[in-house]
């Protein structure tokens, strides 16, 4: 979605780390939390079947935005070819415009109480922070482009983390379990981001300060 950065884009090898370890997570925790999709008798299904087209507009969307997405870091592949950046950016704009919107109706469908809310905060700050670093860029504001895509990201892979519990045999958490733990993944995703970039601005500060001394 953006050009090439001005400089100092961060190692590629963290990022690929970080990714991998995503990766290792979302394994077990959706396969025990969607292995259903694959079992035509599990009763699953009669719950789901009423709204089972939103849901699978969710899920390719989601899906999209999660592969997509994770190339959107990549400093090797924006420098070399931002043309294939700026592509998957848009078809990340596109995959979040289909997985939201989707996501939000099926919990208007499906969730109750309190954890609806939980569900409507997730969607809407997907959406929110990848329409501002949608935004920044048309602007040519390349850094807070670059600290909104981090903030849609990680919205994104809640899509994963949330499922984390499910893969620990013998654990279940309820309605309100599952409230408490969305609301404090969203809280806690952002914080991190917001540290990480303080960090990372104060040592560029820093570094600056020591040169001219």
């Amino acid at each position: 979605m953006t050009d090439t950065p001005r400089s100092g884009p961060a190692p590629d090898r963290a990022k690929q780390l970080f990714i991998l370890v995503i990766l290792a997570l979302a394994v077990p925790a959706l396969w025990a939390d969607e292995a259903f999709w694959f079992q035509p008798a599990h009763p699953h299904w009669d719950h789901i079947r009423p709204f089972l087209a939103v849901l699978t507009l969710h899920i390719v969307g989601g899906v999209v935005a999660l592969v997509v997405g994770a190339f959107q870091f990549s400093s090797r592949l924006r420098r070399a070819r931002p043309d294939i950046h700026r592509l998957m950016g848009k078809t990340y704009l596109a995959a979040t415009a289909l997985g939201g919107p989707s996501a939000l109706y099926t919990q208007i469908l499906n969730a109750e109480g309190a954890f609806q809310w939980a569900a409507y905060a997730h969607s809407v700050t997907w959406m929110l922070t990848t329409v501002l670093a949608f935004w920044c860029v048309r602007l040519r504001d390349f850094d807070n482009h670059r600290l909104w895509m981090m903030r849609s990201y990680a919205m994104c892979l809640l899509f994963i983390t949330l499922r984390a519990p499910d893969a620990i045999p013998g654990f279940h958490l309820d309605d309100a379990g599952n409230t408490a733990l969305e609301f404090r993944q969203i809280f806690v995703a952002l914080l991190v981001i917001e540290v990480v970039e303080s960090v990372r601005r104060n040592r560029k500060l820093a570094t600056k300060r020591a040169g001219r001394q």
